[in-house]
């Protein structure tokens, strides 16, 4: 235990420049996550209105979250009712039963994930924003409004 301790010890020691090599890094990061749109996908989200709401989940980018701490790798983009981008922009489709809340995705990052999905109000707020909940991770990932 005391190696693996003594090991850590050198790489949690930043410098000045470890730091601003780090911050370059999570910049990177960030941008690297940031969803992009396919061609041919309008880069705004529609809007759902009460009569379609069933078709899918709400469009736009979905922030997740693993308890108070970010996820972006898991973060997506719904593009239509059976369409979505992963954060580095992979395309992947998902099925939504409209009547029990499961989503099941394939390809892109989510590949295989099953979820739950809310939207406490039609059209949603900000206050309630709609929820996909990632049933194995239980990482909970919001649509911001």
């Amino acid at each position: 235990m005391q190696n693996a301790l003594a090991t850590l010890k050198p790489r949690l020691a930043l410098g000045r420049r470890g730091a601003t090599t780090v911050a370059m890094f999570a910049l990177v990061g960030l941008i690297a996550c940031s969803p992009s749109v396919p061609a041919g996908a309008s880069a705004s989200p529609a809007t759902v209105t009460p009569a379609d709401a069933s078709a899918g989940l709400y469009p736009g980018p979905y922030e997740c979250w693993h308890f108070s701490t970010a996820a972006m790798m898991e973060n997506f983009t719904i593009l239509d009712g059976s369409h979505y981008t992963d954060a580095a922009g992979n395309a992947g489709t998902y099925q939504f039963n409209a009547g029990t809340g499961d989503v099941s995705f394939a390809g892109g990052a989510l590949d295989g994930q099953q979820a739950s999905y809310s939207q406490a109000a039609t059209p949603p707020t900000a206050d309630n924003p709609p929820t996909v909940n990632l049933k194995v991770s239980g990482d909970h990932c919001q649509r911001r409004l």
